[in-house]
């Protein structure tokens, strides 16, 4: 009798911190808290990814269920910049009290509270204990979280 091995991985996500304009026919573009990037554990960011994106580490997920939050929404056959998977900005005060929306939204600012990060070479410092992924993402298709 065959027996299956159910694995849950820690995987890194990247969080967009700012909206892109519309495009000009319209079509939304990624904005604030969608998932841009989904990576095995690193050992750290670019200098722009610094700026630009929040990275959290996560679990709870079987693997392969994953891979599938970076999808984009389609309208038909246009395809867009549109995440369907988000973790909104707001949603990451419940992981940690002190995390500061203002500084995470500054494209100016190195802000990374889950994955410390030495300004300088890209590498983290000291990294929280991964958040579990149940409930945390939003699947904007949906209005649920999954």
């Amino acid at each position: 009798m065959g027996q299956t091995i159910k694995r849950y991985p820690v995987v890194e996500v990247a969080i967009l911190t700012q909206s892109h304009a519309p495009l000009a026919s319209g079509h939304e573009r990624a904005v604030e808290g969608d998932i841009i990037a989904v990576r095995p554990p690193s050992n750290g960011v670019g200098m722009l990814e610094m700026h630009r994106h929040l990275w959290l580490r996560v679990s709870g997920w079987e693997e392969g269920e994953f891979g599938t939050l970076t999808e984009g929404v389609r309208d038909g056959a246009v395809s867009h910049e549109k995440r369907r998977h988000a973790i909104p900005l707001g949603r990451l005060k419940q992981l940690k009290a002190d995390f500061d929306e203002g500084k995470a939204r500054n494209p100016n600012e190195v802000y990374q509270p889950f994955l410390t990060v030495d300004e300088d070479t890209g590498l983290f410092t000291s990294c929280a204990p991964p958040f579990d992924a149940q409930g945390l993402i939003l699947d904007k298709t949906t209005g649920r979280y999954k």
